[in-house]
């Protein structure tokens, strides 16, 4: 027995919101996958990687220059 997925039909979603005349942003490989409001929150998820992962290389380049724990 398939389990029910609470998920959306996201394609139908996408093609409502264009014959609605609004604007699809989803890029055309991932409109299977994401709808706006979706992508507009994976777009925040990826944004905040980026900066956590930047924050973390300047931290870790300060720290070894304050006390290098690698010997070159």
């Amino acid at each position: 027995m398939a389990m029910a997925s609470n998920r959306p039909n996201t394609p139908a979603i996408n093609e409502s919101l264009e014959a609605a005349g609004g604007v699809n942003i989803v890029p055309d490989p991932w409109k299977g996958l994401f709808n706006n409001e979706e992508w507009l929150v994976h777009r925040i998820v990826v944004l905040s990687f980026y900066a956590f992962l930047a924050i973390a290389v300047v931290a870790h380049v300060l720290v070894f220059i304050w006390r290098p724990w690698i010997g070159f």
